[in-house]
């Protein structure tokens, strides 16, 4: 039995691995450690993603969660932005209050969620990284594979990325 309660999260956007951010000077904000649920002393890495967005459903409000890029006195960090039913809550450091700060705003109360919680498991992992000088690849290249695991229409599905030699973007 989970710890904390589960929420049914739908991916939007997957967003990106960006090769700066998620291996550079400050690629320990990029990255969230969970411990393993079936083995001990594990703990999984998972990528929080630029531009990646999610959306869940709070006492039947859907409210959408957007990773942005924000720079502060320690590099370039996530930033995530909360929408709900109109409404868009400021630009926050913290997941949690990003989510918190709108919930509030709409049921005028002071319920507390994690951030991490209601933006969902999504497991990705980066298969390969191949480079270009393409800016509007992010700089990826032929040899760039990324994958995720996720439930899409109540079927566990695994999604794929790629560059191929060819350089065209599969799914």
């Amino acid at each position: 039995m989970p710890k904390h309660k589960e929420y049914e999260v739908t991916l939007i956007s997957p967003g990106l691995i960006v090769d700066t951010l998620h291996y550079g000077p400050s690629c320990n904000s990029w990255w969230i450690s969970r411990p393993s649920e079936k083995r001990e002393n594990l703990i999984f890495l998972h990528p929080i993603r630029l531009n990646m967005k999610t959306l869940v459903t709070l006492k039947g409000q859907d409210f959408i969660i957007e990773v942005v890029k924000i720079f502060s006195n320690y590099g370039q960090i996530p930033g995530y932005i909360c929408k709900c039913d109109g409404i868009q809550g400021e630009l926050c450091e913290s997941l949690t209050a990003a989510v918190n700060s709108v919930y509030k705003k709409i049921f005028h109360t002071n319920a507390k969620y994690s951030g991490p919680a209601v933006m969902g498991k999504l497991n990705i992992w980066v298969l390969g990284i191949g480079k270009s000088n393409k800016n509007e690849w992010n700089f990826a290249g032929t040899g760039y594979k990324t994958s995720f695991i996720y439930i899409y229409q109540k079927q566990r599905c695994v999604f794929v990325q790629e560059l191929e030699d060819d350089c065209q973007v599969t799914d």
